[in-house]
């Protein structure tokens, strides 16, 4: 079982609380039921490629859990974006998301 093992959403300008069960909470449920597991932790790049600092703005409006989207500026983005020196996707915003894994039998459940 592969479960996020973070806490905030990833594409806010400020902190917001996923609200979805982590690797951490699934790891102590397993743990309190008593069910063996092993357990590994890791980081996998799962940026966004974009096209233009436009498409990068509508992308986080889209995707930002900040009502108040006039936080995402030319300031923020160019703090976030980098240059890939392509002509396809000129910019890339580069995000390393941690994930754990959890192995267990299924007939310990």
């Amino acid at each position: 079982m592969f479960k996020k093992h973070y806490a905030t959403h990833r594409f806010s300008v400020g902190s917001h609380p996923t609200g979805h069960e982590s690797f951490r909470a699934a790891a102590e449920w397993l743990a309190e039921r008593g069910i063996p597991f092993e357990a590994a932790e890791l980081e996998l790049e799962m940026g966004q490629p974009l096209r233009s600092t436009e498409e990068a703005r509508r992308f986080f409006r889209l995707y930002s859990r900040d009502e108040d989207k006039s936080v995402i500026t030319d300031e923020f983005l160019r703090g976030r974006l980098i240059e890939t020196g392509r002509t396809d996707f000129p910019l890339y915003l580069p995000h390393k998301r941690p994930v754990g894994c959890l192995k267990f039998s299924s007939k310990n459940l």
